[in-house]
């Protein structure tokens, strides 16, 4: 795949996942924006990498729940890189609790950074992509907004509420040449699940149909496709990635 010539907005781009998507985009010629709320240090290495190999990069500090925060920095984006032509919301927080004992804080930042977050981002690059009528939107979702899992009801609540989202907002830009799909992810080899201990892992991999988890390049192989002209009839859906765990 060539991305020469796109501009890609990781919105979390200096978290695991965010920062192997950034790195994935860039090694195939893609200018990329890394967005990052507290970890500037290592939004400022990955940018530091890409650069390093001849790739156009440039780390902003956003709060994504906040509208003001979110403008600013898609102006500045704009300003740096002279358009948006992808945009990857994968920003998010988990905050594990029985429905009983989520406090709401707990229960709105969740809300606020998972669904909110890329529900303003979403409204703020739309603008572009309308004018120019063409763009690509990935939302990152997961299983657990589709099956139930104890302790995660605010995580789940707001996954299920992207998928919602991402069916809507495609329906409503589609005559304008941009899709919009969101990954359902399983487990992965990166962020939460590699602080499960030993025997609570082993479990998970006895539910999941081809015995492993899921690795990070494989995200980004299917968020490269949805970047391509090939993917061009694809919009409003969902893809599960998650080793036949769920399907639905």
């Amino acid at each position: 795949m060539d991305f020469n010539g796109l501009v890609v907005v990781v919105v979390g781009g200096s978290g695991g996942l965010g920062g192997s998507i950034c790195r994935y985009m860039g090694s195939h010629g893609a200018d990329v924006a890394v967005l990052y709320h507290g970890n500037g240090a290592r939004a400022d290495a990955l940018v530091g990498s890409l650069r390093g190999q001849g790739k156009k990069a440039q780390a902003f500090q956003v709060d994504v729940s906040q509208r003001e925060s979110v403008d600013t920095v898609m102006a500045d984006v704009v300003a740096a890189f002279a358009t948006v032509d992808v945009l990857i919301n994968c920003a998010g927080i988990s905050r594990n609790g029985m429905i009983w004992k989520v406090g709401d804080e707990d229960w709105s930042s969740t809300l606020e950074v998972n669904l909110t977050g890329a529900f303003q981002c979403t409204r703020a690059v739309l603008p572009i992509m309308r004018e120019k009528r063409k763009g690509r939107i990935i939302n990152i979702s997961s299983i657990l907004g589709k099956i139930g899992v104890p302790g995660t009801s605010a995580y789940a609540a707001s996954k299920a509420g992207i998928e919602g989202l991402t069916r809507a907002t495609a329906v409503e830009v589609a005559n304008r040449g941009i899709t919009v799909n969101a990954l359902a992810l399983g487990y992965f080899d990166a962020g939460i699940i590699v602080k499960v201990p030993t025997d609570k892992l082993e479990k998970i991999l006895g539910t999941i149909p081809v015995g492993r988890l899921g690795r990070v390049e494989e995200v980004c192989h299917t968020i490269g496709f949805l970047c391509t002209e090939g993917a061009s009839y694809i919009t409003g859906q969902t893809i599960n990635i998650n080793g036949g765990l769920y399907f639905g």
